[in-house]
């Protein structure tokens, strides 16, 4: 066998022993639901009002319920966590 393929070979191996990827995975499924649940905060005043803290920051991370927001919410959830990858 090569280097090359021995090497590949290894990288295979870690990668499939490490957690990494299974918590990565786990964030990225769970980010669109979170921010389902802001716009359904939003949406139901009574609702954040019972919720307290999160209600607020459903409100100062979304502020509307429509699509754009949604959008905006995701681009910055992806980007903090790129952000926090990176150190």
């Amino acid at each position: 066998m090569s280097n090359l393929a021995q090497a590949f070979w290894v990288e295979l191996l870690k990668a499939r022993r490490s957690r990494a990827p299974w918590i990565t995975a786990l964030v990225f499924v769970m980010l669109p639901i979170l921010g389902g649940f802001f716009m359904i905060v939003i949406r139901d005043p009574e609702m954040a009002l019972n919720l307290g803290l999160i209600g607020m920051k459903a409100q100062i991370v979304a502020g509307t319920v429509d699509w754009p927001a949604y959008l905006n919410f995701l681009t910055l959830a992806v980007t903090m966590g790129g952000f926090i990858c990176l150190d």
